[in-house]
């Protein structure tokens, strides 16, 4: 049985590529983090969709956004 080698114990150069690879063969994708900047401009396009809306339709669409985020 030969040596196991542990992916903290090599070159942080060598675990960035490796990780990506490991990931890639068990199917896993790798994950970016999104910066704060990117949630912001996302939250204030969806909070401007919402104020275009009429009162019952915006009513309805955080209904409907409350069901989906439940289940």
């Amino acid at each position: 049985m030969g040596a196991k080698i542990k992916l903290g114990d090599l070159p942080s150069e060598l675990q960035t590529i490796l990780g990506k690879k490991v990931a890639k063969a068990e199917g896993r994708s790798t994950r970016k983090q999104t910066s704060i900047e990117v949630i912001k401009k996302s939250a204030i396009q969806s909070l401007n969709a919402i104020l275009s809306l009429s009162t019952g339709d915006r009513e309805r669409a955080l209904k409907l956004a409350l069901k989906m985020n439940k289940g």
